[in-house]
């Protein structure tokens, strides 16, 4: 964690198992909602217009979990992206994963790292996912198109938290509940669980199956092209990414509230409170 200061980057922050209240499936929901750039606005313009509906955005972004920014200019290299956050009330932070070293940076200066582009593992799908620890999770996170998969493929995957929660049968839900749910996925790819920093148990038959299922069922496929980018709530949004071909360039920027603030369970709605858990 020691090289977070050094690329100007706050350190990681805190899962937050302060605000995490009974886990029960949230009233559906239009998950995933699509933020059109105003025509013919430079990339100087486009900050400004950012900045302007900052607040609004980061409603919509609670309200529906993930947007999708698409015609804007800005964000379509490693800079303009670092530029595109910093126009939002958020702040780069370090990989929640740095202390093992699983994601290189694409971009240094600008706190941007790789997004799984190695062609070595264009074959491999990567599963939903959100990047939240036991002890560190980015609240917020910025996925950047910057050159789509040459020869196809590798679109971005995203499942709506609130959605699988409300599709895992009633049994499968309580047993998680009594577990004080976090979910990992190991190195060898069995789905486990925890209820503490130290132990580590593999989910039993059937209940992994059902997890899988119902992840499944809620997938939602994404193309970005150049330029594109999908913010997410880490709480609410699980990601992934499909197998593709050619060379391919996207960019992650983690992501924590300006000046580090930090919610708790009592500053929250309970709209809010509930995006905090799933």
């Amino acid at each position: 964690m020691l090289l977070a200061p050094l690329l100007g980057l706050l350190p990681c922050p805190p899962t937050r198992w302060d605000a995490l209240g009974e886990l029960t499936p949230a009233a559906p929901r239009d998950f995933l909602a699509v933020v059109t750039a105003p025509p013919s606005l430079s990339p100087t313009a486009e900050r400004e217009w950012l900045e302007r509906n900052r607040e609004w955005l980061m409603d919509e972004l609670g309200e529906h979990g993930a947007l999708h920014f698409k015609g804007f200019r800005l964000p379509a290299t490693s800079a303009g992206l670092r530029d595109f956050c910093s126009a939002l009330p958020l702040v780069p932070c370090a990989d929640p994963l740095a202390s093992v070293g699983v994601r290189s940076l694409l971009s240094a200066p600008d706190g941007v790292y790789e997004a799984v582009n190695a062609e070595s593992l264009s074959k491999t799908f990567i599963g939903l996912h959100n990047d939240v620890t036991y002890k560190l999770a980015a609240p917020f996170a910025a996925f950047a198109c910057f050159q789509p998969a040459k020869l196809g493929g590798g679109d971005f995957l995203l499942a709506d938290g609130r959605a699988v929660l409300a599709t895992l049968p009633a049994g499968v839900l309580a047993t998680l509940r009594e577990r004080l749910l976090s979910v990992r996925v190991p190195l060898d790819l069995a789905v486990a669980f925890s209820a503490d920093e130290r132990t580590l148990q593999i989910l039993e038959q059937p209940k992994a199956p059902a997890v899988d299922e119902a992840v499944g069922r809620h997938v939602v496929r994404v193309p970005m092209a150049t330029g594109e980018v999908v913010l997410l709530d880490s709480y609410q949004a699980l990601h992934g990414r499909d197998c593709f071909e050619g060379r391919r360039e996207h960019g992650v920027v983690w992501l924590d509230e300006e000046r580090g603030e930090r919610l708790t369970c009592a500053a929250l709605s309970s709209k809010s409170c509930v995006r905090q858990i799933v």
